[in-house]
């Protein structure tokens, strides 16, 4: 038996709360170089899918974005409906399934520290570096408000110290700060924390009552009736928070953790199923025979609704009390759960990139994420005069944007004391 971690107090009598090797190795199985390939693949696939998603919005409408521009591209609207809250069901899925491994590594001490440092390092920076500059930016050139030096927008608009919400504001919030696409960092703090403390006070708990440490061995799959019932679950969850709080609505809950609450549970309960396929390897054990069937139907799904949209039977509805809302926050958790189920099985059987491309990949991902959006902004920027057609305009910033974003992660990557943290 390896050494007890010392990272929680002793109990009465020298019991250890904690011990590193309590579930036995049922975790994921890694490659001879320490990474889960179908793990790596499945947030290269999402990061992918955000970088092209932000491309989109200034182009596609239906949501507030730092950049307005003439060229439409309306179809994207459509498309990104379900690809984006499919990329951050993956993102939370995939943290979720690495929490259970990297806290028996390091305890949950080591965890929690190793966690406050690589995603809560960026949130100042975007809060009092990056995001300024994008707010007003967008404040002179799309708000219409009149002229403003930097200092007394950062200070009465920014920030709001002394200043007052103007007349015929359109948003996002007031005041104007924001953690723009760092709300995943948050959310994922927030979470990993809640799941720490639980099994800390659940550990202490069966401690106490005197009961035997069991461990979470491989364990037979969901039947479909539970999986059902999970799916409708979830949905009917997104449903009754979306009858007050719409989809592409955010808030601030005690003034600080940035959520998009119309999403909130379905990302929730991914980050959590994430772990639990993790102890209970469901990964391994779901059979390779449901890869086909399970993603064509979710892409047939797919689109069945791109198309009803494009051809103006509206699917897509953002909230309220109607049974359309209700038919589509069900619907919509279906269609994600078989594209999550089907992508899964197939990235876990056949590698979409060359082993030395996905551990470089990979490696960039998440600075990648924490990267691109200014650099999004920037090239939307720079082509907002061009007269080229929206979705030619969406294509090369998201290609663009993604080039640039890993070319320059590569290079802070080689910078002392950027490796950390990115």
């Amino acid at each position: 038996m390896a050494a007890p971690h010392p990272s929680l107090p002793l109990k009465g009598g020298g019991e250890e709360i904690w011990t590193s090797d309590s579930l036995a190795g049922s975790f994921n199985r890694a490659d001879a170089s320490g990474r889960v390939g179908w793990l790596d693949e499945i947030r290269i696939l999402a990061g992918i899918l955000i970088v092209f998603f932000h491309a989109s919005l200034a182009y596609s409408g239906g949501n507030w974005w730092y950049v307005a521009d003439a060229s439409r591209a309306e179809a994207l609207e459509a498309v990104f409906s379900l690809l984006r809250p499919l990329a951050l069901g993956l993102f939370f899925l995939a943290a979720g399934y690495l929490l259970p491994g990297a806290l028996e590594r390091h305890g949950p001490r080591g965890y929690l520290k190793e966690r406050l440092i690589r995603l809560g390092t960026p949130l100042p920076i975007g809060l009092l570096l990056v995001f300024p500059i994008l707010m007003y930016a967008y404040y002179v050139n799309f708000r219409a408000l009149g002229p403003i030096d930097v200092g007394t927008y950062l200070w009465r608009i920014y920030f709001g110290i002394g200043g007052h919400r103007p007349e015929g504001w359109t948003g996002p919030s007031w005041p104007d700060h924001q953690l723009g696409h760092l709300w995943f960092l948050e959310s994922l703090l927030v979470y990993s924390a809640i799941y720490v403390g639980g099994t800390v006070l659940w550990r202490r708990w069966k401690r106490g009552r005197d009961k035997p440490e069991t461990t979470d061995a491989p364990s037979s799959l969901p039947d479909l009736l539970n999986v059902a019932v999970v799916i409708i679950g979830i949905g009917h969850l997104d449903f009754l928070v979306r009858m007050q709080e719409p989809l592409y609505h955010w808030r601030a809950i005690l003034g600080v953790w940035q959520v998009h609450a119309a999403d909130m549970p379905r990302e929730a309960l991914c980050f959590v199923i994430g772990a639990t396929a993790a102890r209970r390897g469901w990964v391994e054990a779901l059979p390779s025979r449901l890869a086909v069937p399970t993603l064509a139907a979710g892409l047939a799904a797919f689109l069945a609704v791109l198309l009803l949209e494009l051809a103006g039977a509206p699917v897509f509805i953002a909230g309220g009390a109607s049974l359309h809302a209700w038919l589509y926050a069900i619907g919509e958790t279906a269609i994600l759960a078989l594209l999550v189920v089907g992508l899964v099985i197939l990235l876990r059987d056949h590698s979409l990139f060359p082993g030395a491309l996905r551990r470089r990949l990979a490696a960039n991902n998440y600075g990648v994420y924490l990267l691109h959006l200014p650099i999004v902004v920037a090239l939307q920027y720079v082509l907002r005069g061009n007269e080229l057609a929206g979705l030619v305009k969406w294509l090369l910033v998201g290609a663009m944007g993604l080039l640039l974003s890993l070319a320059t992660i590569e290079f802070l990557r080689r910078v002392p004391g950027f490796r950390r943290v990115l």
